[in-house]
């Protein structure tokens, strides 16, 4: 219902925040290149969006939600 809707919205956004302080962080850092031997999803993702754009922001947003999601639906049932 209603609740749901902005619960999804206030996940959304916060996902939001997490890329975009992520991939501030990675223009800052010296491995920006990816010259770091163990990457994060998000960071690879990252990556690939500051190289090239053939990723957008909304995209990633979208992958990390689906992870985000999944785990808490794996963990939820037992």
């Amino acid at each position: 219902g209603k609740r749901s809707q902005e619960l999804v919205k206030e996940l959304h956004a916060f996902t939001r925040k997490v890329i975009e302080d992520r991939k501030k962080e990675l223009l800052k850092s010296d491995n920006a290149d990816g010259e770091r031997k163990s990457l994060t999803f998000l960071d690879l993702l990252l990556h690939q969006h500051l190289k090239d754009q053939s990723i957008s922001l909304e995209e990633i947003r979208e992958e990390v939600d689906t992870f985000a999601f999944a785990g808490h639906d794996t963990t939820g049932r037992v």
